[in-house]
């Protein structure tokens, strides 16, 4: 299943703006992760899509340094890079209480 990388990245980015720490950046991560495996994506398009809002994000932090919403950008980065380096980003996503 192909997902919109515009629409997605619009949607990441508005809950971004409004998330407050670190753990609500993960949250709003974890939660698009999820709905797109039940929207029944796979774990390979996934990755893709992943790796190009990583790419997307980087720009936001260059254009948004020393800002509140740079810090969600960048720790919502961090997040990701972190969850690519995972085996399994769809196991791990199932049970995690985020």
């Amino acid at each position: 299943m192909p997902i919109n990388f515009y629409y997605e990245m619009q949607q990441i980015v508005h809950y971004l703006k409004k998330a407050e720490g670190n753990k609500a950046c993960e949250a709003v991560v974890v939660s698009n992760i999820r709905k797109h495996f039940e929207q029944g994506c796979s774990e390979l398009v996934l990755e893709t899509y992943l790796k190009e809002l990583i790419k997307h994000l980087g720009l936001l932090i260059e254009s948004n340094k020393g800002t509140l919403i740079g810090a969600n950008y960048k720790y919502a980065y961090g997040f990701i890079n972190t969850l690519l380096e995972m085996p399994s980003v769809k196991n791990w996503v199932k049970t995690t209480g985020l």
